[in-house]
């Protein structure tokens, strides 16, 4: 059997005197697609952050690609903020090359990539006139351009059913590319 891409236990996190995540317990195989649904401020991008080793967790112990989460190595997990991150006044293009020669990746990277994802047509677009679900996708191809083993994800609040159906499919063509995909949202109690 095949070591869990991410294997933690008892995960917590203290901002201050404020316990913003308390016994994360997960084990996560290659090509699994889980979410952390929950309130705003439940602690779902720290968690992700915690398992992209951006940020160091306070308690618990375990592995994400069989490296101990104790020490924040960069993981080797591609992590997408909520907020875009690519360059407004460049293309497509240029966002995804200059991203490409930041991290060494060969240019033929960004064709299997463009080309997977299905933003072809876009590539001469400036990414400030693309539309919130072209923006995203570009952005998500800028985080698996290194070919991290997994993506993290901080998904929109504001995400409609319709989006929300994309942004499955989406990840569901990326796991069936290999990627294992992880997202955070939040739910709203009425």
């Amino acid at each position: 059997m095949a070591e869990p891409l991410i294997d933690v236990t008892g995960l917590g996190k203290s901002y201050g005197g404020l316990r913003v995540v308390q016994g994360v317990t997960l084990t996560l195989a290659r090509g699994e697609i889980v979410g952390l649904v929950g309130a705003n401020g439940g602690g779902k991008t720290t968690t992700l952050r915690m398992f992209a080793g951006l940020i160091l967790a306070d308690d618990g112990c375990g592995t994400v690609l069989g490296r101990d989460i104790r020490r924040g190595q960069g993981c080797g997990i591609g992590y997408m903020p909520q907020r875009l991150s690519l360059y407004p006044e460049l293309t497509v293009r240029e966002n995804l090359r200059f991203r490409a020669e930041l991290h060494d990746i060969p240019r033929h990277r960004i064709d299997e990539l463009v080309e997977r994802l299905g933003i072809t047509t876009m590539l001469a677009t400036r990414f400030d006139r693309l539309s919130g679900g072209w923006a995203r996708r570009v952005q998500f191809a800028a985080t698996m351009l290194p070919a991290p083993a997994a993506a993290a994800r901080r998904a929109d609040r504001g995400a409609r059913h319709r989006h929300a159906q994309r942004s499955v499919a989406l990840a569901d063509r990326s796991r069936r590319a290999g990627f294992t995909i992880g997202g955070g949202t939040w739910t709203r109690c009425t």
